[in-house]
């Protein structure tokens, strides 16, 4: 179950990243302010998604366990 655990973390942390990448990419293609706005947001908001999974990913890997609270 352990491999499961992180498997399913590191899956869920690559397509944050994969997110990420798709929202930096259409930022730099649009030409509407108010579209490149929400695309910065949505690159923010994915990177905070990728660092909060990093650091699940860590603990789990040093305590192998999770308390998550939702």
């Amino acid at each position: 179950m352990n491999d499961g655990i992180l498997g399913i973390l590191n899956y869920a942390l690559a397509k944050e990243i994969e997110g990420k990448d798709f929202y930096k990419t259409k930022l730099k293609t649009v030409s509407n302010i108010q579209l490149k706005e929400i695309f910065s947001m949505l690159v923010e908001m994915e990177q905070g998604h990728a660092n909060y999974i990093k650091k699940l990913i860590e603990k789990y890997e040093n305590e192998k366990k999770l308390d998550i609270f939702f």
